[in-house]
């Protein structure tokens, strides 16, 4: 690893730090690597950013605005390498705010020396909708290992967590589960505050039997709150939007420990053999009958998390990248 004085990683939310994915491949390495960090909002001017701090290569966290074009514009006008992580771009133009994201990280990968995604998958829909190949870089562990479950009690102990944008794919598995017929005790973690009207208006009209329902607020420590549960669920429903997911919750959730039921998907089915794939009441219906195997299913996802994702990991596929194109 080299220092990387001329680097600089470019975040475009006034609060970085409540991106996850600018968490997980952005911050985290940049941390690791020594990259300075700044942030570039819809108002700001690029050339007081590249006049200021004078890189020779700038990262691209996701572009959440069309300033962000500007900058790629300004950064290649005076030969700067551009680097664009571009998360969740899906190409999917259903409604105008969608078209806007699609259209801002097109025009900054047009721009850019290298295009990063999150998974093969995601790579794949780049190509097919563009012609770029991109780089395949994942997202990188946030916390510290924690100690294996070593025990599956029922009534079921479940936990979700997730931001938002998810909160439909939430609702497509508490239909899952309730179909299994089975006792769930569901601990929710999301940014409930801002949604909770919805929430218990949606998941009132699904008239659940089974299922016991706990909401706590997301925080940037929520991994504390798992720490009562057992298995992780992690529902996603089969739409162009979801194909370019990362599986960082998936990931994360095996390091903590737990077992792991997530829906099928293309991006995650190389993690077969680390949780159970498919709906979420049959996977609840295999854990019950299956829990010497299930824990055995953990210790494995475990020990690949740590194995394929740690920190250190992750930020030398980023060192590597950035002397590829720096040659």
């Amino acid at each position: 690893m080299q220092m990387r004085n001329k680097v600089v990683w470019v975040f475009f939310h006034q609060y970085p730090a409540v991106v996850a994915s600018y968490r997980l491949s952005g911050i985290l390495p940049a941390k690791y690597l020594k990259i300075k960090k700044a942030i570039f909002l819809e108002k700001d001017n690029p050339r007081d950013l590249l006049n200021g701090m004078k890189p020779d290569v700038l990262i691209f966290a996701k572009p959440f605005h069309r300033n962000a074009v500007k900058l790629a514009k300004e950064a290649k006008n005076k030969n700067i390498k551009v680097i664009v992580t571009n998360d969740d771009w899906n190409f999917v133009d259903d409604t105008e705010k969608m078209r806007e994201i699609n259209n801002i990280m097109t025009d900054v990968a047009i721009l850019s020396d290298a295009v990063v995604v999150k998974t093969k998958t995601a790579a794949k829909i780049v190509k097919k909708n563009t012609g770029i190949i991109p780089e395949v870089i994942s997202d990188c562990l946030e916390f510290e290992t924690k100690e294996l479950i070593n025990k599956i009690n029922y009534p079921f102990e479940l936990a979700w967590f997730g931001n938002s944008a998810n909160l439909d794919t939430l609702l497509f598995g508490l239909l899952e589960i309730e179909e299994s017929n089975l006792l769930v005790n569901l601990t929710i973690i999301t940014n409930y505050s801002d949604y909770k009207d919805y929430l218990y208006n949606k998941i009132n009209k699904l008239n659940l039997k089974n299922i016991s329902i706990k909401f706590l607020e997301w925080t940037l420590s929520f991994y504390k709150k798992l720490e009562d549960v057992e298995i992780v669920i992690i529902p996603y429903i089969s739409d162009k939007r979801r194909l370019v997911k990362s599986t960082s919750r998936i990931i994360e959730s095996m390091n903590l420990g737990k077992f792991v039921i997530t829906s099928t998907m293309p991006f995650n089915l190389e993690l077969k053999k680390y949780c159970y794939l498919g709906h979420i009441g049959e996977g609840l219906k295999w854990v019950k009958e299956n829990q010497d195997k299930a824990l055995q299913i953990a210790k494995s996802g475990n020990d690949y998390a740590q194995k394929n994702y740690k920190v250190k990991k992750i930020s030398n596929c980023w060192d590597q990248l950035i002397n590829k194109i720096s040659i």
